[in-house]
């Protein structure tokens, strides 16, 4: 390959706005693994930008593959309205970067990065829409709407999640691509032992697992799963809840468990790097 023809190879310029870079969040977790895969490319120079700070977080990790990273450094989604020079500060970012492309990820960054990318005059402005998102206001709702002719385009990873946001935020459908998340699922150690796995976490050969991966958050609901186990019991003596993840809600959930009498049914191992193992003990 000649001089011309690697000047001529531009890098594309990706910025992608997302709430935080949380290691514990679902959605980081994908675009953190879907960055580093484009990173690798070497035809992407991409930045990431969290609106607030959570710990802990994706961001040495990218700094360490050569993703650039800011954060806004904003307290919280109540507060925005009290930060809005923090806020604004992402104009500041996008005017030296230049990118070609802005990815919001999820209300808020869909509604701020959207008029601020605008502003910017971003040539291309996407949106990632996840959920449903079955506890969002009216506001967020309305604000989504509100913004949509910015965006050249969504992008989902379900077709529900497409009706419900064609429905309820009257997103056009034509502007809604479905991708479903692709997950790496590396193979199990040549050593595992699902007997031995389980045991190390206090579960026996003849128990019944019934378990969950994912974020501590209201949305996943995993005080759900612990009120279904705590009428399971009484019929199922062995059973075992194995609820594997960390977040913001982690604490509140392990005071519920003691509430309703069940921990000695529910195993919480926290955040984990790999799940495969973990599936494999359900």
């Amino acid at each position: 390959m000649n001089t011309t023809q690697e000047h001529s190879l531009k890098k594309i310029k990706l910025v992608i706005f997302q709430y935080s870079m949380a290691s514990w969040g679902g959605a980081e977790n994908i675009i953190w693994k879907v960055g580093s895969f484009l990173q690798k490319t070497g035809m992407y120079d991409i930045t990431v930008v969290g609106m607030v700070n959570e710990q802990p977080s994706f961001e040495t990790h990218m700094q360490a593959i050569g993703i650039r990273t800011y954060c806004l450094g904003i307290n919280d989604k109540k507060s925005i309205l009290l930060q809005l020079g923090k806020l604004w500060h992402l104009n500041k970012i996008l005017k030296e970067i230049k990118p070609d492309i802005l990815f919001n990820v999820l209300f808020p960054s869909i509604f701020a990065g959207g008029i601020i990318g605008k502003l910017s005059s971003v040539p291309h402005i996407i949106g990632n829409i996840h959920g449903p998102a079955l506890f969002k206001k009216k506001i967020a709702v309305l604000l989504d709407r509100l913004v949509s002719p910015i965006y050249e385009g969504y992008i989902t990873v379900a077709p529900h999640i497409k009706e419900q946001f064609t429905t309820r935020e009257k997103l056009p459908a034509s502007k809604i691509q479905v991708i479903p998340n692709g997950l790496e699922i590396k193979a199990l150690d040549a050593h595992y032992n699902r007997d031995n796995f389980r045991n190390a976490l206090g579960i026996t050969q003849t128990d019944i697992v019934i378990g969950t991966i994912g974020r501590i958050y209201p949305e996943k609901n995993q005080k759900y799963l612990v009120d279904i186990g705590s009428h399971l019991v009484k019929q199922l003596p062995y059973l075992k809840l194995l609820i594997v993840g960390d977040g913001p809600k982690f604490n509140e959930l392990k005071t519920y468990i003691k509430e309703k009498g069940m921990e000695q049914y529910c195993v919480l191992p926290g955040w984990q790097t790999t799940t495969t193992g973990y599936l494999k003990a359900m």
